[in-house]
């Protein structure tokens, strides 16, 4: 079992591979303003709030910076994602510039980013739109920044409008069999379309739905169901761990890849629904299991395994498995998230 003191030292080299360069790949590029740098960007303030290591926060400002110099592009779901980073640095620095690219990210989201008949926020992303499609992805993507930014700025209508997201994306994209989340629903077809059970579009929902619940820290009265929500998903991808505490791309399939940003994802919502009291001791030992198998998947330099790239809605399981494993900002970004947690 890896002691505190060295779960940090780990958190500290993945942060330090994460901003080592200006990397230029496809999931991994300095120089795109988008949902994976956001991810990548959100582990790493995480990071930094746990080391207080300069260099991990003049990097973050220093790619804020450049891109809203530079122009931030097209208004999407998924280019929402960076906010919630810009957001900290307006919570650290209280610069306008800052406030006012969150204000009006936000305002984009509640009236000009398409949404489904049911009122769910469409899956945008820079250059094509799944307009009739709700995914799983759009809760961390867009739905968290909502309840951070209305929180923050004690806007209730965006911290409801983000409890709303949460609860259709739940609604539209539960399994009931299993009580795991498929990737995606289409409205046009009224089908799931390929029907798979994701494991990243389940991590997805886990890490939102316990970043939201901390974000909106005053009583309300959906608070008790989301919660129960929140365990009843968290039991059944347990039901799916494989022995060594990893899950695989495709979690209802044993020969399915292994994805480690699914554990990642884990081991966040364990630790954190253990230390809010949302979940029984009993979920401790499961908890260390988990941390332990993220750690075996992350390399003596700092680069987290298994992670598989950039993934839309497939076609069959078999193309889910086909996705090849590459270094990206939000394999980096969920695993910092997680190791962040566990240092606490």
């Amino acid at each position: 079992m890896h002691t505190m003191q060295r779960i940090e030292e780990i958190l500290e080299k993945v942060a330090y591979k994460t901003i080592e360069q200006h990397y230029e790949s496809a999931d991994m590029n300095y120089f795109v303003w988008d949902w994976q740098q956001g991810v990548g960007l959100y582990g790493l303030w995480k990071a930094y709030e746990r080391l207080h290591d300069r260099r991990i926060y003049d990097f973050i400002k220093e790619y804020i910076d450049y891109h809203m110099q530079k122009g931030l592009g097209e208004r999407t779901i998924n280019t929402t994602a960076p906010f919630l980073t810009v957001l900290k640095l307006y919570e650290a620095t209280g610069q306008d510039s800052y406030r006012d690219a969150c204000e009006q990210q936000a305002r984009f989201c509640m009236a000009e980013a398409d949404r489904t008949i049911g009122g769910a926020l469409a899956h945008t992303v820079i250059g094509k739109k799944f307009s009739s499609q709700i995914w799983a992805d759009t809760l961390f993507m867009g739905a968290l920044f909502l309840s951070q930014w209305g929180a923050l700025t004690d806007n209730t209508m965006y911290c409801k409008e983000a409890l709303r997201q949460l609860d259709l994306h739940y609604r539209y994209l539960t399994d009931e069999k299993t009580n795991l989340l498929f990737h995606g629903y289409d409205e046009k077809s009224r089908s799931h379309l390929s029907a798979v059970r994701w494991g990243r579009a389940n991590g997805w929902a886990i890490i939102s739905t316990i970043e939201i619940l901390e974000s909106l820290k005053r009583p309300f009265s959906e608070y008790e169901t989301i919660v129960e929500r929140f365990v009843r998903h968290l039991d059944a991808l347990l039901s799916y761990m494989q022995e060594e505490g990893s899950w695989n791309t495709v979690l209802d399939d044993p020969s399915s890849v292994k994805e480690t940003t699914i554990g990642s994802c884990m081991c966040y919502g364990l630790k954190k629904g253990l230390e809010h009291h949302m979940l029984e001791e009993r979920y401790e030992a499961v908890y260390k299991q988990c941390l332990e198998a993220l750690l075996a998947d992350i390399k003596s330099d700092g680069e987290v395994l298994h992670t598989s790239g950039g993934t839309p809605i497939m076609e069959s399981e078999q193309a889910y498995n086909e996705i090849p494993s590459v270094m990206s900002y939000y394999g980096q970004g969920l695993a910092l998230l997680a190791l962040s947690a566990g240092c606490q």
